[in-house]
């Protein structure tokens, strides 16, 4: 007896996010992303970054990685939108 469904429908198909093209625009978007939003945030808290020691390390690698978290998130949410 036959089990499985047909996979004709668009509710039963499973995106294959492990190709080469989808790995290569999630890296794409998500460095551009994230340097956008790392520029605009930099621009935003630009008095933030003039101290010494760790007054401007912590700051700097704060935005550092939010910007790349934001960044990413960001392509992630852009692949899922067109489906690829």
């Amino acid at each position: 007896s036959h089990t499985g469904g047909s996979m004709n429908n668009d509710d039963e198909r499973v995106s294959d996010n492990s190709t080469f093209t989808h790995t290569l625009l999630f890296y794409m978007i998500g460095f551009v992303a994230s340097a956008m939003v790392g520029f605009g945030l930099f621009k935003l808290f630009q008095d933030y970054f003039y101290g010494e020691g760790l007054n401007q390390a912590f700051p700097s690698l704060a935005l550092f990685i939010g910007s790349l978290i934001i960044g990413f998130f960001i392509s992630d949410l852009i692949l899922k939108k067109i489906k690829l």
